[in-house]
């Protein structure tokens, strides 16, 4: 598949990079912190250095290229069909523009409509396209419904590909028309629609076998994964599996906060979180506190080891944190309406943090 369009493969790859062009155009313009995450809630829980914005169009291009080898090894058993093979090529270099532009665009302080439903968006435009494109693919073991009943009988993957190209086209303009709703409605009727996007299709290709079963026309007569095919399919699963435990592992019990004081302000410097800096002038008010201080983690970071983000709690309300899980002690900094919660890696760190703070601002 890519030896027969090589310069397909070449194209689609330079679009999803293309992005990176348009984020170095804008680098003056933007700040040095971009918003990189969005809740659940469609507000922003993630700050960032501007560099990230450079990792989403490197990422796909990798996920781009792991998908078109495991396409093309496939597809040399079991062609795809042209229309279905355009389809592989192009499918990332959409999703690149739409989430890559669209971050770039709030990062540069532009106002959209309603940023958080652009993502929702995406996926009704995704499904459409994918709807469209369904009863063109060809049975294979790779793209598709793959569906034990459709792999082995070529009739039912017809049947069940006609009927998951009308269900996915369905399902798409249901979630562009949930964009006229609020929000937290409109999540639910994507989070609907994707289940049965996936649940429909199966039980249609169940029940068309169960038909042809009862009719004596059911044969084992198309896509069957070898044991070969099996085995490797196994461990390509057991790497995914191995490398997504891994990359868990390491967010989660790993990460540091640096405090840095320097002639004119406290620097924080951590691990899988925006940085922040505070300037001794604006502080207002130092405590230290020996017992632990509790919170709901309204957007940010949090793990076994680490606490960062912003906090909400009864005595301050809303407030900035950067902290050790296991340190009790803290720091409480205020200055103007902001509070700013931090700790070392324990509490006589935390101490001798606080120690130091009080000599560099007399407060």
């Amino acid at each position: 598949m890519i030896k027969r369009n090589k310069k397909l493969a070449v194209l689609s790859s330079v679009a999803i990079l293309l992005p990176i062009l348009a984020i170095l155009l804008c680098w003056n313009k933007l700040d040095g912190s971009v918003i990189i995450h969005w809740g659940l809630d469609g507000q922003p829980d993630g700050m960032g250095s501007k560099y990230w914005l450079f990792m989403p169009p490197v990422l796909m291009l990798a996920l781009h290229w792991g998908g078109l080898l495991i396409s093309d090894w496939d597809s040399r058993r079991h062609p795809y069909g042209k229309k279905a093979e355009k389809l592989v090529f192009w499918l990332m270099p959409l999703l690149s523009w739409l989430m890559n532009l669209g971050m770039l665009t709030v990062s540069l302080g532009y106002q959209l409509a309603d940023t958080a439903m652009l993502p929702l968006a995406g996926l009704g435009l995704f499904f459409i396209v994918l709807g469209n494109y369904m009863p063109k693919i060809q049975q294979n073991s790779t793209l598709g419904i793959k569906i034990k009943w459709a792999l082995e009988n070529s009739e039912n993957w017809r049947a069940t590909h006609r009927f998951a190209g009308k269900v996915w086209m369905a399902g798409g303009l249901l979630m562009l028309c949930g964009l006229l709703l609020p929000y937290g409605a409109a999540m639910a009727v994507m989070t609907l629609s994707v289940l049965l996007l996936a649940v429909l299709p199966a039980v249609y290709s169940w029940n068309y076998a169960r038909k042809q079963k009862a009719a004596g026309t059911y044969t084992i007569d198309g896509v069957v994964l070898s044991p070969t095919g099996e085995k490797v399919g196994r461990w390509i699963a057991i790497g995914i599996i191995a490398a997504v435990a891994l990359l868990l592992f390491v967010v989660l019990f790993t990460g540091n906060i640096d405090f840095e004081l320097t002639d004119t302000a406290l620097e924080i410097k951590a691990d899988y979180w925006a940085d922040l800096t505070v300037s001794y002038s604006e502080m207002t008010a130092l405590e230290y506190r020996e017992t632990p201080i509790d919170g709901i983690r309204e957007g940010g970071y949090g793990s076994p080891r680490l606490l960062m983000g912003t906090f909400r709690n009864e005595e301050f309300g809303r407030h900035t944190r950067y902290s050790y899980t296991k340190c009790d002690a803290a720091i409480v900094i205020t200055w103007g309406e902001h509070t700013l919660v931090i700790s070392g890696k324990d509490p006589a760190a935390t101490r001798q943090l606080y120690d130091a703070l009080l000599a560099r601002t007399g407060k």
